[in-house]
């Protein structure tokens, strides 16, 4: 548990560390609501986690990356599948990760 919470440190130090630049948008606008999601993840609470990472999708729809999260998130988390597939098939329509 201390492990987990030492790399959600790490992650909102990152997030925080992040330039304004228009080259990092992108991840200025999205780490920081996605280490949220971790942050809930890690206290166990779920719902919160789901509902960080739906406002990152929401606040870039464009960007593939926060889809495929909430997707992975809710195919190893959460067990909903059919939500897994929904924010998948959006990444899959914006682009693939990586």
């Amino acid at each position: 548990m201390a492990m987990r919470r030492l790399r959600l440190w790490a992650v909102l130090l990152w997030a925080a560390s992040l330039p304004a630049s228009a080259a990092v948008l992108t991840d200025a606008v999205v780490a920081p609501l996605e280490a949220r999601a971790y942050a809930a993840d890690v206290d166990g609470d779920e719902r919160a986690a789901v509902s960080w990472y739906e406002k990152a999708t929401e606040s870039q729809p464009e960007n593939p990356d926060p889809w495929y999260d909430l997707g992975f998130y809710h195919w190893q988390v959460t067990g909903n599948l059919c939500a897994a597939y929904q924010a998948f098939k959006h990444q899959v329509m914006r682009g693939r990760r990586g």
